[in-house]
This record gives C-alpha cells, structure tokens and sequence, in this order.
C-alpha cells in the first residue's frame, strides 16, 4: 500500500496565526498591519514573513489590473526570497504543490522576465 506523504504547513502554526490575530487587532488598515509585523522585535522572522505574505496576497486576490510600480532590485531581492523558499521546501512533495506554485508564477514570472529585457 502506498503511504500518503504528509505535507507540512507553516501558516498552520499557532505562533503564525496568532501573530496575524495581532496585527489584525492593531488596525483595520493593511499598511498598518503590515508595518506592526515588519517592526515588531517580539516576533521571529517566520512569523513575519508568513504573515506580511499573506497580507498582501489578501490585498491582492480581488484582479482589477491597478499596475503596480517596482525597481529591478525589488525584483531581484523577490525571486531571491522565492528561490530561496523553493529550495528549502520538504522532500517528496506531491507534484501537484509545485504544480500549484508553477501555475499561479508562471505568467507572472514571464511578464517580468520580459518587462525586464524590453521585449
């Protein structure tokens, strides 16, 4: 028989979501939730980047094409931190999670890789 490979979630930790509940009391507005998580020497570095991710993608979910400015540096320190999760990632995952992370960056990721070489 085969043993389904158990995944691992870290915004699934208690300490994750208590920080966010946190935030959340703080204020209603997500800069100044984002802000108390970022400057917040009480929490560690997973909770707060697990939380000030989460955030933005919740800013985020609703597509109405608002274009967004960034420098090629927050590019680059972006797919650095994206890497860098990537090849930190448990072994055997099913290849539905990459599968999952492939489809939701790829058309972003080309749109970049193009802006970024002006074609």
């Amino acid at each position: 028989m085969f043993k389904k490979k158990e995944i691992t979630r870290r915004d699934y930790d208690d300490d994750v979501r208590q920080a966010m509940i946190q935030a959340q009391k703080q204020s209603d507005d997500p800069v100044e939730q984002f802000l108390w998580l970022k400057n917040n020497d009480y929490l560690n570095p997973k909770q707060k980047i697990i939380n000030m991710v989460d955030l933005i993608q919740a800013n985020f979910n609703v597509h109405t094409n608002k274009e967004i400015s960034l420098y090629d540096g927050h590019i680059d320190m972006l797919m650095r931190s994206m890497g860098d999760a990537l090849s930190h990632m448990q072994e055997d995952l099913p290849g539905g999670v990459y599968n999952y992370i492939k489809k939701n960056a790829e058309n972003t990721l080309e749109e970049i890789i193009k802006q970024g070489n002006n074609k």
